[in-house]
């Protein structure tokens, strides 16, 4: 995480988006994106930082024509030219009447390149990897996420 967080901010913002900073959840505190950091040093000790909120997406946004998460890019903080995808995203919500008469939805994940939804954010982070030059990962999961990481990487 913190050597995503590192490349990340080192690229623009994507087109429209607010400009990103880092954000301390716990006081508020913003930093600027250089350099690169994954914390805050504070009197308590190092705090893990995220990205400041965006504004969301309107349905005009969303690129109709991509079959992957990357049809929502335009919400994603950080612009990617050249995303790797295999795919993952736009499951289907199945409504279904369970014995109760309650009406569940259930969200198909299997239907992701390698069964989970770990793979939306696997693509997005080696993308945005990718971009800035990166050619290793290392993967500290044997689960789903490194299943994910395994197979965007390959691609």
């Amino acid at each position: 995480l913190r050597v995503l967080r590192s490349f990340l901010c080192r690229m623009l913002p994507a087109p429209g988006a607010a400009p990103c900073a880092y954000l301390d959840p716990r006081s508020g505190a913003q930093y600027p994106l250089e350099p690169p950091r994954w914390c805050a040093q504070t009197a308590e000790g190092p705090v893990p930082l995220m990205l400041t909120p965006l504004q969301g997406l309107t349905r005009h946004q969303i690129d109709r024509s991509e079959r992957s998460i990357w049809r929502y890019a335009a919400a994603f903080p950080l612009a990617c030219a050249h995303p790797i995808s295999l795919g993952e995203g736009c499951t289907p919500l199945l409504a279904r009447r369970v014995a109760s008469g309650t009406l569940v939805h259930f969200k198909c994940e299997w239907f992701n390149p390698t069964c989970s939804f770990k793979d939306r954010g696997t693509s997005v982070m080696l993308s945005l990897l990718r971009q800035q030059g990166v050619r290793e990962v290392l993967e500290d999961s044997s689960g789903n996420g490194g299943g994910g990481g395994r197979a965007a990487g390959a691609a």
